[in-house]
């Protein structure tokens, strides 16, 4: 699950700007158009967008030569089975704007290679449009799409998303902006698998004085595991081998997300430093 709440919830994505113009795919404040009105507002959620829209207008230049690629870091299906779905809360710049669908198309490879990626392109198997959600008109608020990914079960996935013009109505040209994006599946493929995936790392306490004490996934091995915070703004402020206390004294006040990883899988928790 990524609710792109900051730019260290891009961590383990990849970005590939092929025309090679500096516009890319982002996380930011959502961009939402008022009808009738022509200057961009950004919301006060934070999402995962990609648009030509400029700041002011209305104009989208340039846009039959984009060609820009976001795609995430792995998602491990190895021990899921049954139903897997791919959901997705969006909106689009446009709300009340019905002219053209809006959405996306999304590109599932079982490798991160973007030549892979490449390949697939022209084939829409998974894709969520304007056709089968209602927006509201404020910009805070996301419609939710899910796509049933359920043939990857026992695999490592990767999910994909272009930005270039397609011949597919205008998928890929709409602006949109996706709030979160999660994978669940409804079986696991035994008791102790079921069991293994709720023992994750837990803070201890929270909020945090001086000393941010973490109890670690068991499936994580201490020597293996490392520790990165990072503020709301996406800036690292601390790096260390894991330990099951990290000195954070020296920190400001505020929220902070954590990153736990062992190298493959990456667990995000959030806590306040007093």
């Amino acid at each position: 699950m990524n609710s792109f709440d900051s730019a260290a919830d891009l961590e383990g994505w990849t970005f590939h700007d092929l025309n090679n113009n500096g516009n890319n795919w982002v996380q930011g404040a959502n961009w939402h158009l008022p009808d009738g009105e022509v200057i961009l507002e950004a919301g006060t959620e934070q999402v995962l967008r990609y648009t030509t829209f400029p700041l002011s207008g209305i104009g989208y230049p340039n846009a039959s030569t984009e060609n820009d690629w976001a795609i995430s870091p792995a998602i491990d299906l190895t021990s899921a089975s049954g139903n897997i779905l791919l959901a997705i809360n969006w909106n689009r710049v446009l709300p009340k704007d019905v002219r053209n669908s809006a959405g996306r198309i999304i590109y599932i490879s079982t490798s991160p290679d973007l030549a892979g990626f490449q390949l697939q392109e022209g084939t829409f198997d998974y894709y969520f449009t304007s056709d089968d959600v209602t927006f509201s008109t404020n910009p805070n608020e996301f419609s939710q799409s899910i796509l049933d990914i359920s043939v990857f079960a026992g695999q490592t996935i990767y999910v994909g998303l272009h930005s270039k013009v397609d011949d597919f109505t205008s998928l890929q040209l709409s602006p949109i902006n996706i709030d979160q994006i999660g994978v669940f599946a409804s079986e696991l493929l035994s008791v102790d698998d079921i069991n293994a995936s709720k023992v994750l790392t837990q803070i201890v306490q929270n909020p945090v004085a001086s000393s941010l004490k973490l109890q670690l996934n068991p499936a994580f091995e201490p020597t293996t595991t490392f520790v990165k915070v990072y503020n709301m703004g996406g800036q690292k402020v601390l790096a260390t081998p894991y330990k099951d206390q990290i000195e954070v004294a020296a920190l400001p006040s505020g929220t902070y997300i954590v990153h736990i990883t062992n190298g493959t899988v990456v667990e995000k928790l959030k806590f306040i430093k007093k």
